[in-house]
């Protein structure tokens, strides 16, 4: 006989199916947000972790670049000249300083200095002596450059003769007598090969430029090369009177070089240059 009482059966518990299947649920939803709540930690956790790591990783890099850069300033310093030696981080660290402290130690002539130097006899193979401001500044002020060809490239006209060791008013005496101071309604060359220093091949022909520019660097190297060096295949002298020998067929060509290289001096004026002379 079953002693439980009508009272006892009524706080019995009775779900349906569907109360079951909704508690489940319910209880898995809590377990799966409980998880994720964990792994948000763990995840931070690691984070952490990771951003110290680089910092470190980082600081090493930045340790050995710098040792990487002091060696290599070191080298370029002391490969640049024997002049220039590393006396200290401070010097490493600024090399530009360096070289700007060694061109204020470079004297350059002052431009009636240059034009007394200028003839037919003068020594072309060294340059003559002005800065590259002076020298941009007289192409620019030179009235015989009616298509600015000179002043277009007297930059390049100033470096190439300072690398090659020869006086850049020279380049322009030769320019201006062959090629009518390159001017295509003058010179045939000129209109049709960019040619306005008369450079020939090794055959004999008229050799063709795609550039003004081009021609220059060529004639300069050629001038250096075969004119001017010990060695060179026409080397008779360093001055206009010995290359016009076999440059040349005209003998009055070394006057008329030196005269065009001292008209291209006349627009510049002592006051108006830019550099007046280092020893001042």
């Amino acid at each position: 006989m079953d002693n439980q009482s009508p009272r006892d059966e009524e706080k019995k518990p009775n779900l349906s199916m569907e109360e079951i299947r909704l508690l489940i649920t319910v209880i898995a939803i809590f377990v799966m947000s409980f998880t994720i709540q964990i792994v948000k930690i763990n995840n931070d956790a690691v984070a952490i972790e990771f951003d110290e790591i680089p910092k470190k990783t980082e600081i090493s890099v930045q340790t050995d670049n710098i040792d990487e850069t002091e060696n290599i300033t070191e080298t370029k310093n002391i490969a640049r000249s024997e002049k220039l030696k590393v006396t200290s981080k401070t010097e490493e660290d600024n090399p530009k300083e360096e070289i700007s402290n060694v061109e204020e130690n470079i004297s350059y002539k002052k431009i009636d200095e240059i034009v007394e130097e200028i003839s037919p006899e003068m020594d072309i193979s060294e340059p003559s002596g002005i800065s590259k401001d002076d020298f941009v500044l007289a192409m620019e002020k030179c009235d015989y450059d009616k298509n600015s060809v000179l002043a277009d490239n007297a930059v390049l006209i100033w470096e190439n003769c300072n690398e090659r060791q020869i006086n850049e008013f020279a380049i322009i005496g030769i320019i201006a007598i062959e090629s009518g101071w390159a001017n295509p309604e003058v010179s045939e060359l000129t209109a049709e090969k960019n040619n306005i220093m008369s450079i020939r091949d090794d055959e004999g022909e008229y050799k063709t430029y795609y550039s003004y520019s081009e021609c220059i660097e060529d004639a300069i190297r050629i001038l250096d090369e075969n004119y001017l060096e010990a060695d060179g295949r026409y080397a008779t002298g360093g001055n206009l009177q010995d290359i016009s020998v076999v440059y040349a067929e005209d003998t009055n060509w070394a006057n008329r070089v030196a005269e065009c290289a001292e008209m291209s001096t006349r627009g510049l004026k002592q006051e108006d240059t830019k550099i007046l002379s280092k020893e001042e």
